[in-house]
């Protein structure tokens, strides 16, 4: 029979349910405390209950927080929380994290007392208050590279010369620019010299290109 904590997990889960749930704004609503998870972890909230503990596994090799009661077993967060803090939990440990072995206030020989005010890495916070739980915020996308109207020079080369890109319509002969290493203006880029011919000139057309340095 799976326990927690000790107890059957049917034990525990009728306990919190006689738990009251007061809501005011202080304290975390089921919603607030689901939308504060990265996306990937939010996912679990409506998965088929027999594809959770391996989903969940996956995520916490992949290094995401996994609260296993409420992630897993569908606890309440709320109630969940209140529980813990009703035994001295101000910490729990997360999916791969080491089991606490002594609950807080309990001392014996040889036993690893729990430690509240030194949360292990990887650790779960126990709290009810809703500004724990701000909303997930993804990070921004890359930005997107450079179109090709923008590039300066054309790389690689044509031997030993660069064909002029687009960006390079304004410069005239012998200015100087400098590249990153896909042709686009950088100020610790690369050194390039702009040539820019007239018919006649070199006993061809008009041409413009670069030369490096």
């Amino acid at each position: 029979m799976s326990t927690a904590g000790g107890l059957p997990i049917q034990q525990v889960a009728a306990t919190l349910s006689t738990i009251p749930a007061p809501a005011p704004s202080a304290l975390v609503t089921y919603a607030e405390y689901w939308a504060a998870q990265p996306s990937a972890v939010q996912a679990l909230q409506n998965m088929d209950p027999e594809l959770r503990p391996a989903a969940a596994l996956k995520l916490a090799q992949q290094g995401y927080t996994i609260d296993v009661p409420i992630m897993v077993w569908n606890w309440p967060p709320l109630q969940t929380m209140m529980l813990r803090q009703d035994y001295g939990y101000t910490w729990v440990p997360g999916a791969l994290g080491s089991p606490v072995t002594v609950p807080p206030g309990v001392n014996y020989p040889g036993g690893t007392a729990y430690d509240a005010g030194n949360p292990p890495p990887g650790s779960i916070k126990v709290s009810v208050l809703a500004s724990d739980y701000p909303a997930f915020s993804p990070p921004p996308p890359p930005p997107a590279p450079p179109s090709n109207a923008q590039q300066v020079v054309e790389l690689p080369a044509e031997g030993p010369l660069y064909y002029a890109g687009p960006a390079a319509n304004n410069l005239k002969d012998l200015d100087q620019v400098r590249v990153d290493v896909n042709g686009y203006a950088s100020a610790t880029g690369t050194l390039f010299t702009f040539h820019k011919t007239v018919e006649g000139n070199l006993g061809m057309g008009s041409s413009e290109f670069f030369t490096q340095g």
